[in-house]
């Protein structure tokens, strides 16, 4: 029971870290990556952030996919565990 609490709380506070490393790399990104297509540089992956659109490279598009979608079902599977415990 104890180890469940524990399994849980920490699948919900990585989780929330890595969301939200998601999300402020989004706005980074927002900020700082070019509003047109660069073919050379391999910055073909668009990005819209509030209406604005930006350009990434696939690395860059990889990292902030994983962290969004990684951390989203992280945060899910420690919600699940606490639901399970509680029952």
């Amino acid at each position: 029971m104890i180890f469940k609490r524990a399994l849980s709380a920490a699948l919900f506070v990585i989780g929330c870290i890595l969301f939200g490393t998601g999300v402020l790399t989004s706005s980074h990104f927002a900020h700082s990556r070019p509003i047109r297509p660069d073919l050379k540089a391999g910055r073909t992956y668009e990005l819209n952030y509030h209406g604005k659109f930006v350009y990434l490279t696939r690395s860059e598009e990889w990292l902030l996919n994983s962290c969004l979608l990684g951390g989203g079902a992280v945060l899910i599977a420690g919600v699940l565990v606490e639901r399970r415990r509680s029952k």
